[in-house]
């Protein structure tokens, strides 16, 4: 069991409490979402450590990145994000909720089942949500849009409009969350003393959370051209959705594979 409840945790609370104050200064979030990440974060410390909260933090750092490349040209085309990219509550829960739940439960998946499965599980969340970020952002400048479900030809920016460009960045998004997920997963933790799981980089704990981002960047897709399109989802749910499938199959692949 960790100890939720040591000075070290309580620091490392307090460091995720600055970070929240510095993304709402930097306008990368509202002050209810910086609040409502600080909530995440405060828990994914509480049961892993800092080193995984920093994927998390990267995924918050390179959406913005990719939302505001050639911004000015997406509000040409009427694509862009609202808010200047800022994200609020809705999008933090939607995008943050699945990988909380794998690190308050990865003491008790790598007990049971080994670090690499509690591992490949949250970074394959965090990679989805990256894919489908990258995907969007990069894919909304394409000159050429298909539906995913007709491949007929739609206008950048509907739901589950795909592109070429999009689904390219969808894999570099997967894949840079996952080598980020092997350094602050598996490689940091060999040098700084940690109670959290350590993931064992090998070429599946890398190849699966790309894979399972790009999966589940698909799986957004199809449901952004159907229940999203169809008014039964709204962007947040489709995303929450997508993240979890992402999450859930990584798990069962890496137990799968004995990864």
């Amino acid at each position: 069991m960790v100890d939720i409840l040591t000075p070290a945790k309580l620091l490392q609370v307090l460091a995720v409490g600055l970070v929240g104050v510095y993304t709402y200064k930097k306008d990368m979030l509202n002050a209810t979402g910086a609040f409502t990440a600080f909530v995440m974060g405060a828990l994914i410390v509480l049961f892993t450590n800092l080193l995984w909260l920093f994927l998390l933090f990267a995924l918050l750092g390179l959406g913005s990145a990719a939302t505001r490349f050639r911004f000015r040209e997406k509000q040409v085309k009427k694509v862009s994000e609202k808010q200047g990219g800022r994200r609020s509550t809705r999008n933090v829960v939607a995008n943050g909720a699945t990988p909380v739940v794998f690190a308050v439960l990865a003491p008790l998946v790598a007990s049971t089942f080994g670090p690499n499965v509690a591992g490949v599980a949250y970074v394959s969340a965090i990679a989805v949500a990256a894919a489908d970020t990258f995907a969007s952002e990069f894919g909304s400048l394409a000159a050429r849009v298909r539906l995913i479900t007709t491949f007929k030809v739609v206008p950048a920016g509907v739901d589950g409009g795909v592109s070429w460009q999009g689904q390219a960045a969808a894999l570099a998004g997967g894949l840079l969350i996952s080598l980020l997920g092997a350094l602050f997963l598996g490689i940091a933790p060999l040098w700084i003393h940690t109670d959290a799981p350590i993931m064992r980089v090998t070429w599946l704990t890398v190849l699966l959370p790309t894979l399972m981002g790009f999966v589940g960047c698909q799986v957004d897709s199809v449901i952004g051209a159907t229940l999203e399109d169809g008014g039964l989802f709204t962007k947040e749910e489709t995303n929450l959705l997508a993240i979890s499938v992402g999450a859930v199959l990584g798990l069962v692949l890496a137990l799968a594979l004995h990864v």
